[in-house]
This record gives C-alpha cells, sequence and structure tokens, in this order.
C-alpha cells in the first residue's frame, strides 16, 4: 500500500518522437529521473498535454509511466473530461492501468458552465466507477467554490484531496 499522497508530486511532460509519436524510452527515463531527485509521486495530467492525445496515446502514456514507477512512488493520473460518461472512462481505465489516484477537474463547458448539481453528478459517477483516491481539481477555467467542495467530499468516499488552482478573490476589506 502506497503512502497518503504529499510533498512534490510533478506533472510529467509527454516526449515525443521525431514522427510525432510517444518517445517510450524517454518517458521511462523522465520517471527515473524525477524518482531519482526524489519526488513523492508523479502525475500525467493537463502539463503532460493528455488533452491533445488521442485515446490510445493517453493510454500509453498512462501505462508506461505506471510501469516506469513501478510501485516506488504514487502515480496520479488526470481524468477529467467534458463530459461524465467520458471521465468515468478515462477514471476506470487510469485505475485498471494502475494508477494509484485520479485528479479530477470539474466538466469544462463550452457553451454554458456546469451547474452546482451536475458537478456533484460528475464527481458522484466517478466515484462510484472507480475504487482509488480522487483529488478535486479546481481550475480557473472551472473552479469549484469551497462549499462545493465540501458537498462532494461528503457524498464521494473515494475524494480525499484538493488541488487549489483558482487564485483567491481579493476581499473589499483588504483593498480598503
Amino acid at each position: 500500500m502506497l503512502p497518503k499522497l504529499h510533498g512534490v508530486i510533478p506533472i510529467l511532460v509527454t516526449p515525443f518522437d521525431e514522427e510525432g509519436g510517444i518517445d517510450e524510452e524517454s518517458l521511462q527515463n523522465l520517471v527515473e529521473f524525477n524518482i531519482g531527485a526524489g519526488v513523492h509521486g508523479l502525475g500525467v495530467a493537463l502539463g503532460s498535454e493528455i488533452f491533445k492525445l488521442n485515446e490510445a496515446e493517453r493510454a500509453q502514456v498512462t501505462r508506461i509511466a505506471v510501469e516506469a514507477t513501478a510501485g516506488r512512488v504514487p502515480m496520479v493520473v488526470n481524468t477529467g473530461a467534458a463530459g461524465t460518461d467520458l471521465a468515468v472512462f478515462y477514471s476506470q481505465s487510469a485505475e485498471t492501468a494502475g494508477a494509484d489516484a485520479l485528479m479530477v477537474p470539474p466538466p469544462l463547458a463550452i457553451l454554458a458552465p456546469a451547474s452546482a448539481e451536475e458537478v456533484l453528478g460528475y464527481y458522484q459517477a466517478i466515484d462510484r466507477a472507480v475504487g482509488i483516491p480522487i483529488v478535486l481539481q479546481d481550475v480557473p477555467q472551472a473552479p469549484i467554490p469551497p462549499g462545493l467542495a465540501l458537498r462532494i467530499a461528503e457524498s464521494c468516499r473515494n475524494v480525499q484531496y484538493i488541488k487549489v488552482e483558482t487564485p483567491p478573490v481579493p476581499s473589499k476589506v483588504a483593498a480598503m
């Protein structure tokens, strides 16, 4: 059993070869370098450019990273998607590939932001589909207000962490 997530967990970049394919050897070397440097975990996420990868490439990067990590540090995989069914699919695929935890931003809506109830349902569906820890990923494009984060955490047994990326809104009192 791996320890709880803590400390430094960098997001791996995805190296590409000259033909534009995934450079597996470079990715394995990147994992080794980071573990050798003493990281507490590794991630495959937005900084890995997963949003540019097709499903086969995304699965390939996850598989290589999980295999190269070989249980030495926790592997966190971002499984967020624009829709619930796709996020559930990515989440189950990451768990099956050996991810130790998932990092999931709310669904990013192009036409209109998701309501609080839709965001809650999205996380509940993912939570029901997997058995590994979930990190809520609050991002500026789809922030998770504190009250909603609490509701999600209270209703989802696997939600154990939150990564806050949205800068705080300066209060009027602090400006005075």
